[in-house]
């Protein structure tokens, strides 16, 4: 995760695109992990380990009593589940943007025991799209579409086409699992009840 950390650093020097919050500690994860109601994904953990939450242009990927994101990451989740309760105990929002959109972990997990990614958007409640099979290979396309855009312009703050998330094509990263996923299940929507 120390790689994914590094190349968060190195995406912009600016201070109001990218921040870190390295200066929390690994207690303070330690010690709140276990109030996520159903788990926390180990390699999101691991993430919260190098850094206790991070600020992407506008997205908010959110830990564990850090003043300056406000919100805790368990009590984001409960607050998704209270607005939308066919997520509850199937989609952990650990990160969002000022328009409610969010990236969250399943209950489906990959081989290795790590959790699959979605995202979610209160265009449409009650469903979310499966983007990776894992928080790390999620990360690796997030940078990427957030270097393009860093390097096309100075001004956006958010990526306006979302295609990036299920698209392979001319991704560096080979999520397998992922594609096993939409090939079964012929679509990239999850299923949250029933």
């Amino acid at each position: 995760m120390k790689d994914i950390v590094s190349s968060i650093e190195n995406l912009s020097t600016d201070p109001e695109k990218i921040k870190l919050f390295r200066s929390y500690g690994t207690m303070v994860v330690l010690k709140n992990m276990g109030k996520v109601t159903g788990g926390l994904d180990k390699e999101y953990m691991a993430f919260l380990m190098e850094t206790n939450g991070a600020s992407i242009l506008d997205y908010c990927f959110l830990g564990f009593k850090n003043r300056e994101l406000g919100l805790n990451l368990y009590e984001n989740v409960m607050d998704f589940w209270q607005a939308d309760n066919s997520l509850a105990m199937k989609f952990w929002a650990f990160a969002g943007t000022s328009a409610g959109d969010a990236f969250g972990y399943l209950d489906l997990k990959n081989k290795k025991g790590s959790h699959f990614i979605a995202y979610y958007t209160p265009d449409q409640p009650e469903q979310v799209t499966v983007i990776s099979s894992c928080f790390e290979l999620f990360m690796r396309k997030f940078i990427t579409e957030i270097q393009i855009l860093i390097q096309a312009n100075d001004d956006s703050f958010w990526i306006e086409d979302n295609t990036w998330m299920t698209s392979q094509e001319g991704s560096s990263v080979d999520d397998v699992e992922l594609q096993d996923f939409l090939a079964t299940n012929g679509s990239a929507y999850y299923k949250l009840i029933g």
